[in-house]
């Protein structure tokens, strides 16, 4: 009996340690349930961005991440392997231009010991209404269907989305709103009528306002007389609909369009010397009503605008924006961690600071003088892969890689959220709410792993070079590095060229052609290609060639130009079933040209034939320059309406 107890007991003792595994991996994988965030829109806006404010003042990091309408127009204008940083930044740009931000999660965390983290997640729903009336942030904006049908599924509040999301703009749109709120109150500084054929009714408009002003402007005059005061008083309330602005008689003059509203202004610059006004709102957004503040001297006026002027400030320092968030990040200077960087700081900056510069290399400095500090965890899991886990490199995202960190070590580590911050809104919500929590908690555990201890985080911390100092400012896709721009002349054409002068784009094969069967087939048609090869499909229509040597690929354009070597296959089967005969191909110069270009299409061989009949450039020639393309006369811009 005692061996078959003993037995028993091993096979028990066995499947509870491989229950006990399967529970940890299930609760490695549902940890981000157990965390809590704080929820924003407009409803709890104020109270949320003065807390948030004061956490990112006494965070030691702050992870950021960042949801859109989507994320790239057509496969091929993801950031691939392949792309430079200057392509990288193109398709970033184009990214950033097109779709527009739906969510913006931050998580300033501090440390409290080696192996405890305390994190105040904060998630806050954004929506590009223009309460500005300039026009922006944005006429239109794009919409991946993919990514609004993953939202959707998850549960994506979309009606609280459009009706309850925070509004916001960026410092380049906010400058010629302030400048035009501050003129509001003043007769003088606002911009003349633009001219257009006068109408009657504007014509009468102005008559009926002028003589309104004018008997109102006299019975106030008369007024001053003390002894018929408060007669001529009752009577301009009844008559003039007058009322009293502090000690200041006020008319209100009402206006049922903008295009009145400028009339009513015109009108009243006749009487500029004691009469000032007031635009006032009626209505949410709308204002329909001009105040006209009579003043009883010179003297009088001017103190009565230094009044308003000084209230216009008063007003604008207790309104809080969500844009005070992004400042206070600014002002914080401290390390922003975030995953996949280029394509999350190209929409921060377009959003919030101002639109994008045309080069990557203007964008860089002007983005380090701005954010100085910025870590990618992509960046640090490449240097997990190549010091201690190889295979990590299986891990293709946040998610699998968090995955598999607690699956493959035992990192002890407590991510501890306050209780006021565990309340959660929509399902949808909770899933981007939770993704600045992962990349922190990721965060934590490759330090552990890479053991960089509490006070090396300190030194980074207080800003001196510490054990991250050489893992920051490098952003991916692309693996840009911003440190490199530090009084450097760096020509990134030329480099990009001799780092990629040995691939070719080629297209024209039957469509749903595999990568290996075009490997097989370019190497039994063309003998440079038996020297090795690299193809890689880029979208059904387009596959990129990698070759050995640059030399071989300006061989083999010339050779594809010219047909001297291939035209001896014209019978082989290969050629029959991919439909060898109308193959084209271009060097990486014109996929460059391409990528700068507004001739983007949904397929990479549309794209490319373009730029070729644009520019009549020879595929062949790798040492031509390339024009700069043309407008595409199929493309409508805004600007130009």
């Amino acid at each position: 009996m005692a061996p078959m107890h003993n037995a028993t007991n091993k096979i028990f003792s066995t499947l509870c340690v491989h229950r006990w595994k399967i529970f940890q991996r299930h609760m490695g994988s549902q940890t981000s349930k157990r965390w809590g965030f704080k929820q924003v829109t407009k409803s709890n806006l104020k109270p949320a961005i003065e807390q948030v404010i004061e956490d990112i003042q006494n965070a030691d990091f702050i992870s950021v991440s960042i949801q859109s309408t989507g994320s790239h127009g057509a496969p091929w204008r993801r950031i691939l392997p392949f792309d430079t940083s200057e392509t990288a930044y193109y398709k970033a740009k184009d990214n950033a231009e097109k779709f527009q931000l739906l969510q913006f999660s931050a998580c300033p965390f501090k440390w409290a010991s080696e192996s405890k983290i305390i994190a105040y997640p904060y998630n806050f729903h954004l929506f590009p209404r223009d309460e500005l009336r300039i026009g922006m942030p944005s006429y239109s904006f794009s919409c991946q269907l993919s990514s609004i049908t993953s939202m959707a599924q998850k549960g994506f509040d979309f009606n609280s989305w459009v009706y309850n999301g925070i509004s916001y703009s960026s410092k380049a749109q906010e400058s010629p709103a302030k400048q035009r709120g501050r003129n509001s109150s003043m007769l003088g500084t606002y911009p003349a009528l633009p001219y257009q054929k006068p109408y009657i009714a504007d014509i009468i408009f102005m008559e009926r306002v002028r003589s309104q002003v004018q008997h109102w402007r006299d019975a106030c005059l008369t007024s001053n007389n003390a002894s018929k005061g408060g007669l001529v008083h009752s009577l301009m309330t009844t008559v003039f609909n007058n009322e009293m602005f502090g000690s200041r008689p006020c008319l209100r003059i009402n206006a049922a369009s903008d295009r009145q509203m400028q009339l009513i202004l015109e009108v009243l610059r006749e009487f500029s010397h004691d009469l000032v006004p007031l635009r006032s709102s009626v209505g949410e957004d709308v204002q329909k009503e001009v105040k006209v503040i009579f003043t009883s001297s010179e003297e009088d006026k001017h103190f009565l605008l230094s009044e308003l002027q000084q209230h216009a400030k008063d007003q604008c320092k207790q309104i809080l924006r969500f844009e005070d968030v992004v400042d206070a990040l600014i002002k914080s200077g401290k390390t922003i961690v975030g995953y996949n960087c280029l394509t999350d700081f190209t929409m921060i900056y377009s959003s919030f600071i101002a639109p994008l510069p045309p080069t990557v290399k203007e964008f860089l400095c002007s983005l380090q003088s701005i954010f100085p500090r910025v870590l990618d965890i992509r960046h640090l899991l490449k240097e997990v892969k190549s010091r201690e886990i190889p295979s990590i490199k299986k891990a293709k995202n946040l998610h699998a890689a968090l995955s598999y960190l607690n699956r493959q070590f035992s990192l002890p580590l407590d991510l501890e959220v306050p209780l006021e911050f565990k309340c959660y809104g929509s399902k949808g919500a909770e899933s981007h709410g939770h993704t600045a929590l992962r990349l922190t908690y990721l965060f934590a555990k490759i330090c552990r792993l890479l053991k960089i201890s509490l006070s090396d985080l300190s030194i980074s911390i207080d800003g001196c070079k510490g054990a991250l100092a050489s893992h920051e400012n490098f952003l991916y896709p692309g693996a840009i590095c911003l440190n490199t721009l530090n009084g450097e002349d760096i020509n990134m054409e030329r480099d990009s060229y001799s780092k990629n002068s040995h691939i070719i784009f080629i297209w024209g094969f039957k469509i749903g052609s595999s990568a290996k069967a075009l490997s097989e087939m370019l190497t039994t048609v063309h003998e440079i290609c038996q020297e090795g090869i690299k193809v890689q499909l880029v979208d059904k229509s387009c596959a990129y060639v990698k070759f050995k040597r640059a030399k071989y690929a300006e061989f083999f354009l010339q050779d594809l130009q010219s047909g001297n070597k291939i035209s001896g296959f014209a019978k082989s089967r290969p050629l029959e079933e991919f439909s060898f005969a109308g193959l084209r191909a271009v060097n990486y110069v014109v996929y460059e040209q391409l990528c700068k270009s507004s001739l983007w299409r949904t397929n990479l061989a549309d794209s490319l034939e373009l730029v070729l009949s644009e520019s009549g450039y020879l595929a062949y020639n790798p040492t031509a320059d390339l024009p700069s393309p043309k407008s595409s006369p199929l493309i409508l811009e805004l600007d130009n309406l």
